[in-house]
């Protein structure tokens, strides 16, 4: 079963992520807000084994909000972990060649279509023009 760590921004990516448990996958998750605000420390999730795939809700502004996923990804043996990102129709798109940027996807999104953008992920990318 593969892994997924994601960093939502709010109730919709939470609501993504039950839906991917439903899909198969291990899904942990915390809110961005919990890193931003120091409650709780980026290493926590990186304790154990590195997930297969960090899911990341993009915020607005697009380059603050891509910083966090910089600090996590340099966590030990997150530097490999692909990146699927969420972001709203209103949201920038970001630079797509950022590191470990596999995909982007528009929320909301049904868990299907996730799925399908997951699985071609993490087959290391093979497929994901395809898919999308």
């Amino acid at each position: 079963m593969a892994t997924i760590t994601a960093l939502c921004c709010d109730e919709a990516t939470v609501v993504l992520c039950s839906g991917l448990r439903g899909q198969g996958f291990e899904v942990a998750w915390l809110y961005t807000d919990e890193l931003r605000h120091g409650r709780i420390e980026p290493e926590v999730l990186s304790g154990g084994e590195p997930p297969d795939l960090i899911l990341y809700d993009l915020e607005e502004p697009v380059d603050e909000s891509l910083l966090l996923l910089t600090l996590f990804r340099s966590l030990p043996d997150m530097d490999n972990v692909p990146v699927v990102l969420l972001r709203t129709a209103q949201t920038p798109l970001p630079p797509l060649d950022g590191p470990g940027i596999v995909a982007v996807l528009t929320r909301p999104c049904e868990a299907a279509l996730a799925r399908t953008i997951i699985d071609a992920a993490l087959r290391d990318g093979q497929g994901l023009d395809e898919a999308a």
